[in-house]
């Protein structure tokens, strides 16, 4: 397989090999492997958003929420 990469990616892979001592390869698949791991607990940017909007949203958590940060505040003040 041969992956296309921009040339300042290419430039901080092959950076990173050399401070490390590592096969440029084998650097390059172990990066790939972890990012590629299926991890059920792992969101991208637009999943953990669409959460945040979704959870913004609910009014009655959001109130139990705003309850909950200033009955907190009330014990660091003191």
């Amino acid at each position: 397989m041969t992956i296309t990469l921009k040339p300042e990616t290419e430039a901080r892979l092959i950076q990173r090999a050399k401070r490390e001592g590592a096969e440029l390869n084998e650097l390059a698949d172990a990066l790939l492997s972890n990012v590629l791991v299926d991890d059920p607990y792992r969101m991208t940017k637009a999943e953990i958003e669409a959460s945040y909007r979704a959870m913004a949203a609910d009014e009655e958590r959001e109130a139990e929420a705003m309850e909950w940060a200033e009955g907190t505040l009330g014990h660091v003040i003191k």
